[in-house]
């Protein structure tokens, strides 16, 4: 299953493909010494399916996605640098969850 949505009902932050198509946007639109404008990105799988079918997705980006990833990019700026992080599942010998109490 290929995540190319945007924020959803299911999917309150978009899918991981469209998340990252509007990240490659920002990051291109704002490369320096360049007047290059993004409209969209097209993942190209070189996988094929269970049908051993090659799949070509085009995400369409535009101003409100851009808003919405950079909102989410500060969000996680700002977490990261409160060491705000996920505190995992909770299980006594996790050691994910040992680090995350240490902080």
């Amino acid at each position: 299953f290929i995540q190319v949505q945007p924020p959803n009902e299911d999917l309150p932050n978009g899918g991981n493909y469209w998340r990252q198509a509007v990240f490659y946007k920002i990051l291109v639109d704002n490369y320096p010494g360049q007047a290059w404008n993004v409209v969209g990105v097209v993942f190209e799988f070189l996988e094929p399916d269970e049908n051993k079918e090659l799949h070509s997705i085009e995400v369409r980006v535009g101003a409100a996605d851009i808003e919405t990833v950079t909102r989410q990019i500060e969000s996680s700026w700002h977490a990261i640098q409160a060491a705000d992080f996920y505190t995992g599942c909770g299980k006594a010998g996790c050691y994910w969850c040992n680090f995350a109490r240490a902080l």
